[in-house]
């Protein structure tokens, strides 16, 4: 696998030493912690930071500064569903150390979630937002009063 940026040649400097096990004890790890969203992206990033649909080479998003507008930029690296969420057949429980989720530039991240909004038809789209899939209103949402003419 080729090395990119700060890995060339060089450990991670956030890899943590795991101690040596002493003779006839088991390592006993303990619970699992489970990582956000933005950890596993950037764990993601490390082990290889190209874009998984189109193979372009990805970059970190900057942090968010209060009082600045935050733009998005065409290759940040995102995380992508692997199998789409909208699709109700192909959902599933995850098996045990299956890929769901994969890096993604911000630009084919955006791409993938379009083309799948518009293949969803309008009634599924209406029943994941909590709307009537016949008319299209919130549950006890009525007609507006019809305005007068002037």
């Amino acid at each position: 696998m080729k090395q990119f940026g700060f890995l060339q040649g060089k450990k991670d400097p956030r890899r943590t030493h795991n101690p040596p096990r002493q003779a006839g004890r088991p390592l006993v790890i303990g619970p699992k912690k489970k990582l956000k969203p933005r950890e596993v992206r950037d764990l993601k990033w490390r082990q290889d930071p190209r874009c998984h649909w189109c193979g372009k080479i990805t970059r970190l998003p900057t942090p968010r500064v209060k009082g600045v507008k935050h733009i998005q930029e065409h290759d940040w690296a995102t995380l992508d569903h692997l199998v789409s969420r909208m699709e109700a057949t192909k959902r599933r429980a995850a098996k045990p150390g299956e890929r769901r989720w994969v890096l993604a530039c911000y630009e084919c991240n955006n791409r993938r979630s379009n083309e799948e909004m518009l293949k969803t038809p309008i009634e599924e789209l209406r029943r994941r937002a909590g709307r009537d899939p016949e008319t299209g209103r919130r549950p006890g949402e009525s007609l507006p009063a019809p305005q007068p003419h002037k």
